[in-house]
C-alpha cells in the first residue's frame, strides 16, 4: 500500500506531539518553533506540503488508531509503559487538532 504524503507528514507530527506532551519542562513555544522549523525546511526546499485540513484528517485518523492499540491490550514493553500516559495526552491532541481545523 503506497501512502500519501500528507500521512507521512501526518505521522511525523503526530510523533512530535506526543513526545513534547511526555516531557514535564516542554513548553508549548518549544512545540511551535519545532513544527515552524520543520515545515520551514521544506518551503526551503521548494518541497510542495499538502494543505492543512489533510494533514489534520491523518492525524486524528493515527490519533484514534492509537487509542484503539491501547485499548486492544499491547504486547510490546514499550506500549504497556505509554498506555498509561498517552490517552489522555492523545485526547487533548485530538480536541486540538479539531479545533484548528473548524
Amino acid at each position: 500500500m503506497r501512502r500519501s504524503t500528507a500521512y507521512e507528514h501526518a505521522s511525523v507530527l503526530v510523533g512530535l506531539r506526543l513526545m513534547h506532551r511526555r516531557l514535564p519542562y516542554a513548553s508549548s513555544n518549544n512545540k511551535s518553533t519545532l513544527e515552524q522549523h520543520y515545515w520551514k525546511g521544506y518551503n526551503e526546499a521548494g518541497i510542495d506540503v499538502p494543505d492543512e485540513e489533510s494533514i489534520a484528517i491523518w492525524c486524528l485518523y493515527l490519533y484514534l488508531n492509537l487509542l484503539a492499540l491501547y485499548d486492544s491490550e499491547p504486547s510490546s514493553l514499550n506500549t504497556r509503559l505509554t498506555q498509561w500516559i498517552d490517552p489522555p495526552k492523545i485526547n487533548r491532541e485530538i480536541r486540538r487538532t479539531v479545533e484548528s481545523v473548524l
